[in-house]
């Protein structure tokens, strides 16, 4: 390995210098500055908890979680709840009433886990903490206690962390706004934050100070003050072990509480903002139709805002990797020079958010080309792996895990409407099945053979057809609250038939203008759910019977 320009061999120097690397990432907690706000009236208190309440939070404990450093898997805990419920119970209540969390559930074992390039390079890699399972089952009954009491206070722009919404409610989002003002021949200005890592600079004085104007009550925020302080990390790698060092700030990784605390310590930095923003946990965007020089001085202003806060909460925003994409087919756009400290933003013609690459004229493309890319490797990957595989099922769970998967995320922001698009996702899909029906039939289907045969040959549906189906899924999601989106949500209307109205769609279908207006995630998921009405309601169905009829009519 490399660290600091130097070669190094030796096992334990090499741990040694991961740990030395993770640990420059903390920073001791400053004078608090942010004036602590007046208690609302109903505090959020927990005093005891039930054998009930511990088997519900070890319920929560996924089968497949490693071990932290006592090295007791969470299959043991989950297996023997029943055993462990009373005396945890027990524990937790002394826990509570004592407002002091034990130390032997501070220490927390690290795994370095790559990043990007160079892998011989210690600084190329991010760190991934193991916490104690019984540490674990206990933050779940504080989670669980306190996530209805939190959730309704925190920014309805936060799509990270938060029950009932995902990096696709975040980009469907930004993708309607987008596709909403192109259509109208407007301009949008978009900028990409970035907060130098943010998880790891968390001010725990400033956290604690939060967590009262959040309404925790006396008790709660000492015995979280008492759960931040003194941990300590070591990193564990082929049986050696660093020596341990201090996590001074930042919330706990790999913890269940420390995604909770992070969104209640980020939620006032978007409070005076006037213009749209997003954010998925660190992952900040704010946004403004720019029609004239007035608009992007006022998202000028808010930058500055951004930047203030920033600073007032001990974060570092990293100006040098912030930037600006103007969304326009306008030929003499409004290019202003936004700055942060100063410094002129770097303005981009494309920028992947979230795992999907915005260009700016929305067209997409370049991202249709790069998961075509992509999934073109990895099925190459695939059939080498399963040359000699006899069972075509395997075969199949490997290509949908590792080759569809990256075909189909988000595909509601991107779904392509020209035909060049559609054909080269389905020649990905369509070199996998000519090798299928070779490893049925001993031979390869003949030139131009068409695709619905070799489909039902081997089973699978369309990459068209799973798209359609994705989108009334989450039109159903949206209209039975299992999937939160309300900008998205509020751009739909539903239709009042009068009387004798041969027109029977539920939902009313706006004019577009352009075709990117026709590929909004709004357009696109009520035309698609407008072709299969006839057959699917989605205020009386269910998910199931959607992916049925879909499988079935394809």
């Amino acid at each position: 390995m490399v660290f600091n320009n130097a070669t190094i061999t030796d096992p334990q120097i090499i741990v040694d210098s991961f740990a030395d690397h993770f640990s420059k990432s903390f920073t001791r907690d400053a004078a608090s500055t942010l004036p602590s706000a007046s208690l609302p009236y109903d505090n959020l208190t927990l005093t005891r908890v039930s054998d009930d309440d511990v088997l519900k939070a070890i319920k929560c404990l996924k089968p497949n979680m490693t071990s932290g450093p006592d090295e007791i898997p969470s299959l043991v805990i989950r297996d023997c709840a029943a055993v462990f419920a009373d005396p945890l119970c027990f524990l937790f209540n002394l826990i509570l009433n004592t407002s002091c969390y034990p130390m032997r559930w501070k220490t927390s074992a690290v795994r370095p886990i790559h990043k990007k390039d160079d892998r011989s390079e210690i600084t190329n890699y991010r760190p991934i903490a193991l916490i104690s399972n019984f540490a674990k089952v206990f933050e779940y009954v504080l989670y669980n206690s306190s996530l209805h009491y939190v959730s309704h206070k925190l920014s309805p722009n936060q799509h990270g962390f938060t029950k009932c919404r995902s990096t696709e409610t975040n980009l469907a989002s930004i993708s309607q706004y987008l596709s909403d003002a192109l259509d109208n021949h407007s301009q949008v200005d978009v900028v990409y934050t970035d907060l130098s890592k943010a998880f790891d600079r968390i001010d725990h004085g400033l956290l604690l100070i939060k967590l009262e104007s959040f309404g925790f009550s006396d008790n709660l925020v000492e015995l979280i003050r008492s759960y931040l302080s003194d941990r300590f990390m070591y990193v564990g790698v082929n049986g050696y072990a660093s020596k341990p060092f201090k996590q001074e700030s930042g919330v706990p990784q790999g913890s269940v509480l420390g995604p909770l605390f992070f969104n209640i310590f980020i939620n006032d930095l978007v409070d005076d903002l006037d213009v749209p923003h997003l954010l998925f946990a660190d992952d900040m965007k704010i946004y403004l139709r720019i029609d004239s020089i007035d608009d992007a001085l006022r998202l000028q202003g808010c930058i500055e805002e951004i930047s203030r806060m920033c600073k007032l909460n001990n974060l570092v925003l990293n100006h040098l990797k912030c930037s600006i994409v103007s969304f326009t087919r306008k030929t003499k756009p409004l290019l202003f020079d936004y700055k942060i400290k100063g410094s002129i933003l770097t303005r981009r013609e494309s920028i992947r958010d979230l795992g999907v690459i915005f260009d700016s004229k929305l067209s997409f493309g370049e991202h249709i080309r790069t998961i075509a890319g992509t999934a073109f490797r990895a099925l190459g990957f695939v059939l080498r792996a399963g040359r000699e595989f006899s069972d075509v099922a395997t075969l199949k769970l490997l290509y949908i895990t590792y080759v569809r998967s990256r075909l189909e995320y988000a595909s509601l922001v991107w779904s392509p409407i020209y035909d060049v698009h559609s054909s080269l996702l389905e020649r990905v899909q369509r070199r996998f099945l000519k090798n299928v029906v070779f490893m049925l039939n001993g031979a390869y289907p003949p030139r131009g053979c068409p695709q619905g045969l070799l489909l039902g040959e081997v089973g699978l549906q369309s990459l068209l057809d799973r798209r359609m189906e994705h989108s009334v899924v989450f039109l159903f999601k949206l209209f039975r609250g299992l999937q939160e989106c309300p900008h998205v949500l509020e751009r739909i209307s539903l239709r009042v038939s009068r009387s004798g109205s041969r027109v029977r769609s539920v939902f009313y279908i706006g004019q577009r203008h352009t075709d990117i207006g026709l590929k909004s995630p709004v357009t696109r998921m009520l035309r698609n759910y407008q072709s299969v009405e006839a057959n699917i309601d989605i205020f009386c169905c269910s998910i199931s019977q959607i992916k049925k009829f879909f499988s079935i009519s394809s």
